[in-house]
């Protein structure tokens, strides 16, 4: 077999001394050896392919760490759908719906996500009037920007017998209703589409993913590992209705490939911001209600134990300061009772977003990773300033949570949000509105630095999988790497950053051809 080498380069090996390197061999999938060239010259082979760095980057590849991948890819993918930028008004959004229905058999679905009302001028809302005007010849389902909004037209509701419902505009598990009636693309639509966007992902720099999704998804993936079409390390959340399932079956966390993993059992306990339904200990500002608390906090201590004692972590959406300090205290009584110190667990809160200050201590105290998504800090600003005014101190609280000792790792939740690495990196460092450099930093105390973003992204999603065997870049370890194609810990440009060259277990499955943009 071919070896790897890259040399004349900046390899980050932030446990050395100097921290960067020149050269490093890779040879069956692993690293063999990282140093100066001269140092591992008898290592190379005449036949091994050998490539000039000239200087640039070389660091771990990044693992998106809270995704709805699929979702993302049929979206982009299936004719049947509605790509929505967020930053789209209503009548553009009607536009679309109406445009779309044209090219669109009649009493087919049309489907899409990503409308943003927050972002309409004040008073707009959707309605299923404006849908029906678009359309009567085919049900309507959009999905908001966050996920937890579902906007119908009445055909769609007549389907789902709720044709009664006054505005077509339904919450958190409302939103079933009308989509256990939506016919999923074929498996065939479905691969095809990962496939694409499994592309898209490694020129972006990930090398794997963590997905939310379900059992059907999931043998989406089976099947493209089975085919030897997955070269990406896919790790899977179930949802809490499956936990029984897995539990009958003793599928517990850890268990799989290098290429595709069982998590978590994914819990939801409140909303979202966005939708004002995260479970918030005090009401919203301007509002008379504290958003939704899905389940109580005798239920999760109950669902914990159940799936902890069964060797399966748990997953733990929590926005609103209520729902993590319900989930917080859930770990804490479950932990006690049932895993101790049982460090097969590795148990997380999805979000984490805003947190009581008294709370920062017990993600360290419980060892519960903190999930966060710095991406939407840089859409959230004006909605926190609007509905939380003061208590937005402690959204987002990255650098709080570092220094009182918790473990955090980087997701982007697409498709809520784009998949980017590096906006992401840059969200967590400059905390700007909509990443603009003129923009003022959102209480800057709380900006990380640039190797905290980065262990976020490659070395702690590690550690939460129990494969410590991957990233960072040592001898031994799976070769997992990016040559981004300029060096983020000095330039000023981060958010324009692309990468060169993606590498999985050694191979290339990305590289950028001269002269290409």
């Amino acid at each position: 077999m071919k070896g790897l080498l890259l040399y004349n380069g900046k390899i980050y090996r932030p446990e050395a001394k100097n921290k960067f390197f020149s050269a490093i061999y890779c040879l069956y999938e692993h690293i063999i050896a990282v140093g100066e060239l001269e140092e591992i010259a008898f290592l190379i082979k005449k036949e091994d392919r050998k490539i000039d760095l000239k200087g640039r980057l070389v660091l771990p590849g990044f693992t998106d760490c809270h995704t709805h991948f699929t979702e993302y890819a049929i979206n982009k993918y299936n004719k049947f759908r509605v790509e929505i930028d967020d930053n789209h008004s209503l009548n553009d959004v009607i536009e679309l719906i109406r445009h779309k229905s044209k090219t669109v058999p009649p009493g087919k679905w049309i489907t899409g996500w990503g409308w943003a009302k927050n972002k309409w001028p004040s008073g707009e809302m959707p309605h299923k009037d404006y849908l029906d005007k678009c359309t009567e010849s085919h049900p309507v389902a959009l999905d908001s920007k966050d996920g937890h909004s579902l906007w119908c037209n009445s055909y769609a509701l007549k389907l789902a017998s709720m044709e009664n419902h006054s505005n077509g505009l339904l919450y958190e598990n409302e939103v079933n209703k009308v989509k256990k009636y939506i016919k999923k693309p074929s498996i065939e639509q479905y691969k095809e589409s990962v496939k694409k966007a499994i592309k898209e992902a490694h020129i972006s720099g990930l090398t794997g993913i963590h997905i939310c999704e379900g059992a059907f998804e999931f043998n989406v993936y089976q099947q493209l590992y089975r085919n030897g079409e997955l070269p990406f390390r896919v790790t899977w959340h179930f949802p809490l209705d499956l936990l029984d399932n897995m539990i009958s079956l003793q599928i517990a966390s850890g268990f799989g490939s290098d290429y595709l993993r069982i998590g978590c059992v994914k819990i939801f306990t409140d909303g979202s911001l966005g939708s004002q339904t995260a479970s918030m200990l005090e009401p919203y500002e301007g509002l008379s209600h504290c958003g939704t608390q899905i389940m109580t906090e005798e239920e999760l201590v109950h669902i914990i134990n159940k799936a902890n004692a069964n060797g399966i972590s748990c997953a733990v959406h929590a926005i609103g300061d209520r729902a993590n300090h319900i989930v917080l205290n859930a770990f804490e009584k479950a932990g006690k009772m049932i895993y101790g110190t049982n460090h097969h667990i590795r148990n997380r809160i999805e979000h984490a977003q805003i947190l009581k200050p008294e709370d920062l201590d017990r993600f360290a105290e419980n060892n519960i990773i903190a999930s966060v998504q710095p991406v939407h800090i840089i859409n959230d600003i004006p909605l926190a300033e609007k509905y939380l005014g003061t208590r937005s101190r402690y959204a987002y609280p990255f650098s709080s949570l570092l220094k009182k000792g918790a473990k955090i790792i980087f997701g982007s939740d697409v498709p809520v949000e784009k998949f980017n690495p590096f906006s992401n990196i840059y969200a967590a460092t400059e905390r700007k509105y909509l990443n603009k450099y003129e923009e003022k930093s959102w209480y800057r105390e709380e900006c990380i630095n640039i190797e905290e973003a980065i262990k976020a992204y490659t070395s702690e999603p590690a550690r939460s999988l129990w494969e410590e065997q991957k990233g960072s870049i040592l001898p031994g370890k799976v070769a997992d790497l990016i040559v981004p194609d300029r060096d983020i810990f000095i330039c000023e440009d981060i958010l324009n950053t692309s990468v060169d060259m993606t590498i999985v277990a050694g191979n290339i499955v990305y590289e950028r051809v001269k002269g290409e943009e």
